[in-house]
């Protein structure tokens, strides 16, 4: 199983997970290896250049296979093309925080201290291309 983020991290958790508990209903071991980077990029490209043999697995989160391709016209590999979805393991829950100090109670006040003062409010996610970077992005005033 290829899981396109490093060891340690969320997607690597529920990877080695489910390789378990595909160990446990198939009768083999599961060997996980981590193809980090570039979003899911990476792990991404190597499996679509991998052997079409069954044996090869790709966990990945939508960045790879969805987002990134929206994005990037450079991608080595095409998702309609290269990939077979099998299921859908997690849904994710993601959660805005500020420090309790604070002004902002809630996302709508967040929204309005953030277009009353661009550029003082500091935003920061784990990945460029993820669902929560670009949400936060809409918040922020358009370029002039």
């Amino acid at each position: 199983m290829v899981i396109a983020f490093p060891p340690g991290g969320p997607t690597d958790f529920v990877g080695r997970l489910l390789a378990e508990k595909m160990k446990e209903l198939l009768g083999q071991s599961i060997i996980i290896e981590n193809k980090a980077g570039a979003n899911g990029a990476i792990g991404a490209d190597y499996v679509a250049k991998a052997e079409p043999d069954g044996h090869t697995l790709f966990l990945t989160t939508a960045g790879a296979v969805a987002i990134s391709p929206g994005m990037r016209t450079d991608l080595p590999y095409d998702t309609m093309r290269d990939f077979a979805p099998i299921s859908l393991i997690v849904h994710n829950t993601t959660l805005l925080v500020v420090r309790t100090e604070h002004a902002a109670r809630n996302a709508s006040e967040l929204v309005t201290l953030a277009r009353q003062k661009p550029g003082t409010i500091a935003i920061a996610s784990t990945e460029s291309a993820a669902c929560r970077t670009l949400r936060s992005n809409s918040i922020r005033p358009p370029p002039k």
